[in-house]
């Protein structure tokens, strides 16, 4: 039998956060093909193992976000397309992966559906399994929290046991102060295995058929640094139209390098928005900044946005 153990880790003001323990007696077999950057096995996660240089980090939120997450886990419940689960709930009596939320070292709720607002399972058409999940944080109060995977299969018996289990890395509330940036794009592949699209063949279950989203809050800003104007002129002199350039600055605080892939993934993509804006983006270079340990401070990149005076948004 598994056990895993939760601490009562003290968290003063959200700056500190401890690792979740976990004692296992079952071998550990790990899906080698995807692992997600916002989760670690054990004690594996970043502000456990800080290095020289390294500094503590936790993924900010602003109250009301809809974080997403995905895990890409073997499905050892379904029978192909025929999804009879996926997420363990306080419904659901077949299920292979479960989450809970914890906050402070402690499950404050343990069934998925208390604090996501949805969750699905599926096969990409390609047949490998991905599970999405979406954190609602207006549905809680706590302003620090983890998320805590478990991954089951069922024995010869028909029993659940407990195969693998991985904890998120922290995630604090932003105070008003504090400047952050949500930055989103689309995708259809992803260099780092993540599944953009829906189920093949209505392949899922769960809420809804939805597709995860590599939206990402991270500590930043951006800030206009240049405006330029070009008019058309006709051949009688007149100004035809003038078109409008802006171009930004944006700057992305110390992270660590789990939060640069989520970054990555973002940069990657197409129809790119900063806090709900529209960008355009090209030939984007970040690099990491600093020499010492493995925090990237100074991210700057520049992305710009086009009108005309007879089509501006």
């Amino acid at each position: 039998m598994t056990v895993l153990t939760y601490p009562n880790n003290d968290i003063e003001n959200c700056s500190t956060a401890e690792c979740i323990a976990a004692q296992a007696c079952l071998p550990v077999k790990k899906d080698c093909n995807f692992s997600s950057p916002l989760f670690g096995d054990k004690n594996g996660l970043f502000n456990c193992n800080l290095c020289a240089g390294d500094k503590y980090f936790a993924m900010p939120f602003v109250r009301g976000d809809k974080i997403p997450f995905q895990m890409r886990l073997p499905d050892c419940l379904n029978d192909g397309c025929d999804l009879i689960g996926g997420w363990k709930d306080n419904t659901n009596e077949d299920y292979y992966i479960g989450a809970e939320l914890l906050s402070e070292g402690e499950v404050v709720y343990e069934h998925i559906g208390q604090f996501s607002s949805d969750y699905v399972v599926g096969l990409d058409s390609d047949g490998i399994p991905y599970q999405n999940f979406v954190v609602d944080t207006s549905v809680f109060e706590e302003k620090c929290f983890q998320i805590a995977i478990t991954y089951y299969c069922k024995n010869a018996d028909g029993e659940y046991e407990i195969k693998d289990s991985f904890v998120s890395e922290p995630f604090v509330e932003s105070a008003k102060s504090e400047c952050t940036i949500v930055l989103e794009s689309e995708l259809e592949n992803s260099c780092d295995g993540f599944h953009y699209g829906s189920g093949a063949d209505d392949c899922h279950y769960g809420t809804s058929d939805f597709a995860y989203s590599n939206r990402v809050r991270l500590p930043g800003s951006i800030y206009l640094n240049q405006v330029s104007f070009e008019d058309i002129i006709l051949d009688n002199g007149d100004i035809a139209s003038s078109e409008l350039r802006e171009n930004y600055t944006v700057d992305i605080y110390c992270v660590p390098p789990y939060a640069v892939r989520l970054l990555k993934e973002v940069l990657q993509g197409r129809h790119l928005t900063i806090d709900g804006v529209s960008y355009e983006k090209e030939n984007i270079t970040i690099s990491k900044g600093i020499a010492q340990g493995r925090m990237w401070d100074g991210i700057t990149f520049s992305v710009y946005r086009e009108c005309s005076n007879d089509n501006c948004n």
